[in-house]
């Protein structure tokens, strides 16, 4: 890698720094995961142990919440600046999760890879989407299978592995072609494109070779700047108050914090604490009347108590969130 195109590397990784966040907003991480962004004040991941889809183990140096961005578990417009990177192009249902984002934000930056990228690179097979942009839109295309092409991403993948550097310095001479990129104020726009028979994740993966990519560096990580922008620009030691600002991700009413649980009357669930970390997916409901009556509990998913999703028209739909 030549010293211009580090140079080049350090000043598109700036973007993350230039995201307009004021000093007192309170800003929350979706899916921050082993890598969170050093601004942020709450970090809400689906998946507190180690997960295919993050390469590494959960970190965070602020209060970890455990929820899902199709059913985020706050109250409406909670926070300043939602963060959401690198997490729309694994999620089952985009719409969904970018009316959540607006929902409990007053505004937030979103990143994802792009098609390009996705094609180039030859793609990841945790990835359901082709995510591009048109103005201020957002569009998501459902992915025909795991991999654009798949010797293509072995090639490219070893490559990086190898440090091959005129790949690099490619990428770092061409950084804003890899990446979808949206900073947005009160709603988010976005259309969403299923293809019949569409590629619907890792249980389609049963018959084919994956790589195993988690050993590969997708691109350079300047690990020490952001250590750097952490340790003086960073989270700025908030106390905060996560009773005032979680809510039931099934009815986004107000919830209760007893000992070690959190409880929602409306729909007469509670949900654990452990280990200091509420889990607050729609999974993790626990009935209220079955485990004082019977000393039971019952497990209950999303899907028990959300409404359908809007129907698909022309597989395509428009939503404005």
């Amino acid at each position: 890698m030549t010293l211009t195109n580090y140079i080049r590397g350090l000043i598109f990784a700036s973007r993350k720094v230039r995201l307009g966040i004021r000093s007192s907003d309170v800003v929350l991480e979706v899916g921050g995961g082993n890598n969170p962004h050093f601004r942020s004040n709450i970090i809400c991941d689906k998946y507190i142990e180690t997960s295919v889809h993050r390469q590494g183990a959960l970190q965070s140096p602020v209060p970890i919440v455990a929820g899902e961005i199709e059913h985020l578990p706050f109250k409406d417009k909670a926070f300043d600046f939602v963060i959401s990177n690198h997490i729309l192009e694994h999620v089952d249902h985009p719409d969904r999760a970018c009316h959540e984002l607006a929902r409990v934000g007053q505004r937030g930056f979103i990143e994802t890879p792009s098609e390009f990228d996705e094609r180039v690179s030859g793609g990841k097979h945790t990835h359901k989407w082709y995510v591009n942009r048109e103005g201020s839109k957002l569009i998501f295309k459902q992915k025909e299978k795991p991999f654009a092409d798949e010797e293509l991403a072995r090639m490219i993948w070893e490559m990086q592995a190898a440090g091959n550097a005129g790949l690099q310095d490619f990428r770092l001479k061409n950084m804003r072609h890899f990446f979808t990129i949206l900073k947005w104020e009160g709603a988010i726009d976005c259309d969403v494109i299923y293809i019949p028979g569409g590629y619907d994740g890792l249980q389609d993966l049963e018959d084919t070779a994956v790589v195993d990519d988690t050993k590969y560096a997708a691109k350079p990580n300047f690990v020490f700047w952001k250590r750097v922008a952490r340790t003086f620009i960073g989270h700025r030691n908030m106390q905060i108050d996560l009773s005032l600002l979680v809510a039931c991700p099934i009815c986004k009413s107000d919830l209760l914090q007893q000992q070690n649980t959190y409880i929602c009357q409306q729909c007469q669930v509670y949900y654990p604490i452990k280990n200091g970390i509420p889990y607050l997916r729609p999974g993790d409901a626990h009935s209220l009347s079955l485990s004082h009556d019977k000393g039971e509990s019952t497990t209950y998913t999303a899907s028990t108590f959300q409404p359908p999703l809007p129907a698909i028209e022309a597989e395509k739909a428009s939503y404005v969130c």
